[in-house]
C-alpha cells in the first residue's frame, strides 16, 4: 500500500467516527487499536499496543 493511501484511510476513518458521534477519545481508540491490528500482526500486534500502554 502506498503511504498515501494509508494516511488517507486512517484520516478518513477518523473523520467518519467522529461526524457519527463519537466522542474523540474512543474514536482515537478505535484508530489505534485499528493499526496494530493492521501493521503490527494482528493479535500480536494488540500484545504490543498493550505492552506500549504501560
Amino acid at each position: 500500500m502506498e503511504w498515501w493511501l494509508i494516511i488517507l484511510v486512517i484520516f478518513g476513518s477518523l473523520v467518519v467516527l467522529m461526524v457519527s458521534g463519537l466522542p474523540v477519545a474512543f474514536a482515537f481508540l478505535l484508530i489505534n487499536i485499528g493499526g496494530a491490528l493492521f501493521f503490527l500482526g494482528g493479535e500480536a500486534g494488540l500484545g504490543q499496543l498493550i505492552l506500549n500502554i504501560r
